[in-house]
């Protein structure tokens, strides 16, 4: 039968989270490590003027980018998580400690002491709510994120970034007019703000 199924000790669930924790960080210092190396294959592409599978690693990264914030977001989570809970634990302390009391006492609690006991149940009552329902939304955000499409003007707008870094030149469909050929009419620009020579003074200085 369930009923008499022990429930989950508070230190036990604070553990538990605890090492949850130290699994999200790692998983976010994976998608670091994977975001990094997604960059350097579209710096790799981008010099092979590969554009689509630029974009392709430039979405990769942009997701590992995303997959590292809510992971540390859950980490932040899970430590307001465990700040309740060690509440709950104290508060359960304390009615532990209050029922061992006397009878005399007990009478003399059933007045105020009680009531501001009740209350201070029923706030952390309303606190375990809020985090049920913090979960939840987290829940949602983490599957709404991975599920959504990365723009692929945020896509280009990284592999500029990138680009920019290794002095390549990335050509985006979003760019300005005129702003995808910056680099190349450099040399244009010198031959035209050189001086015209003339053929006269030219002869005139060899003399």
């Amino acid at each position: 039968m369930g009923f008499g199924r022990k429930q989950p000790d508070i230190t036990d669930q604070i553990f538990d989270m605890k090492f949850a924790m130290k699994e999200l960080a790692k998983n976010a210092k994976k998608a670091d490590k994977d975001k990094a190396a997604a960059e350097k294959k579209v710096a790799a592409c981008v010099r092979r003027s590969d554009d689509n599978s630029a974009r392709l690693y430039g979405t990769t990264a942009i997701r590992k980018k995303q997959e590292a914030f809510q992971y540390r977001a859950m980490v932040a989570h899970l430590d307001t998580c465990i700040g309740l809970l060690q509440q709950q634990a104290t508060m359960s302390s304390i009615g532990h400690t209050m029922g061992k009391l006397s009878h005399n006492l007990s009478n003399a609690l059933s007045t105020a002491n009680m009531t501001e006991m009740g209350q201070a149940v029923g706030q952390f009552i309303g606190q375990l709510e809020d985090v049920q329902a913090q979960s939840m939304f987290m829940d949602q955000v983490m599957s709404q994120s991975a599920a959504s499409a990365v723009p692929l003007e945020e896509v280009d707008t990284l592999i500029q970034g990138i680009a920019a870094k290794e002095c390549l030149e990335f050509k985006s469909e979003f760019a300005t007019p005129g702003a995808a050929q910056v680099a190349a009419p450099d040399v244009q620009e010198s031959v035209a703000a050189a001086p015209p020579v003339d053929p006269l003074a030219d002869r005139f200085n060899n003399l």
